[in-house]
């Protein structure tokens, strides 16, 4: 009997310790993307957009809150789901702009992570996750991370979780690239610019029921260089005039493309289509002019 006590204790500080951890993770991550605050600003994309807007810089410029849920290599079904995520939720009753992040490159799947269902295990019990998250793994592996609250994080959740707890949102990418740096890895960089329908239909959804809650959208294009655009130039013709077709169907979309501004200026980059901490500044002070009217 009184080793059946002990394995009860055991079992019970085994699943304190779970619960506990997972909420100073999950807290951290929340704080850090703004997940938990009455944000007039959402900010959702992938990669583009964490290195190209600065958070604390355009909340301290508006006078607003912002959440900015980026995440590395999601696609658009995944950015679909983190505009859900906020518009579910409690804190969403503020809300006046949702930027959604999209280039010509937002729908072909190439570059993107296959394993970005992870970044999304700290929501599992969130209803538009949980359905993600079953229909992207097995059955075993599904409860094993809907039990288990600590095996949803992995060491990037960990690392994101404890910038969170820092309010450290900053870009650290200082360097600079060069049409040098751009030869010796062109291939690397390569990727056509197609048109997957169901990717479209997503992006179209997700405008839809935000315009629904009399949201005005941003489709935000933050700039890339032209020595990868050039290489596809009837794609990305027809991929621009499929942004601006969105534009047109309410007065609620807006599609600010700053690539024709600077995708020349290799000093704001440090790969060809990321910005380094010099090119976030620039952007983020361009955007906040270009939304200001929005918010009065």
């Amino acid at each position: 009997m009184k080793n059946f006590y002990k394995l009860i204790i055991v079992i019970l500080c085994f699943f304190t310790i779970d619960f506990i951890g997972d909420q100073a993770l999950k807290h951290g991550l929340d704080q850090g993307i703004g997940l938990n605050e009455h944000s007039k600003i959402l900010i959702v994309g992938h990669s583009h957009l964490m290195m190209g807007l600065d958070k604390r810089m355009l909340e301290d410029s508006l006078g607003c809150k912002v959440t900015k849920h980026t995440r590395s290599g999601v696609g658009m079904t995944e950015r679909k789901l983190m505009t859900q995520m906020f518009l579910d939720s409690p804190y969403s009753d503020s809300l006046v702009v949702v930027v959604i992040g999209v280039d010509p490159f937002s729908f072909n799947n190439e570059g993107l992570s296959k394993n970005c269902h992870t970044l999304f295990y700290p929501w599992i019990n969130e209803q538009n996750v949980e359905d993600y998250i079953k229909g992207t793994i097995d059955p075993a592996n599904y409860y094993v991370h809907k039990l288990f609250r600590l095996s949803r994080y992995n060491d990037d959740l960990i690392k994101q979780s404890i910038r969170g707890w820092k309010h450290d949102d900053r870009n650290y990418k200082v360097s600079i690239f060069t049409d040098s740096l751009f030869e010796a890895n062109k291939t690397k960089w390569m990727r056509p610019i197609t048109f997957n329908k169901h990717l479209m239909k997503e992006l179209e959804q997700t405008i839809t029921f935000c315009i629904k809650r009399k949201l005005h959208v941003i489709l935000l294009q933050t700039p890339i260089l032209r020595l990868l655009t050039d290489m596809y130039p009837e794609e990305y013709t027809k991929i621009i005039k499929y942004y601006q077709q969105l534009d047109s169907i309410s007065s609620y979309v807006h599609f600010i493309n700053y690539s024709p501004y600077y995708d020349e200026d290799n000093h704001i980059f440090f790969d060809p289509i990321h910005l380094n901490i010099n090119g976030q500044k620039i952007i983020t002070t361009r955007f906040m002019k270009d939304i200001s009217y929005l918010l009065k």
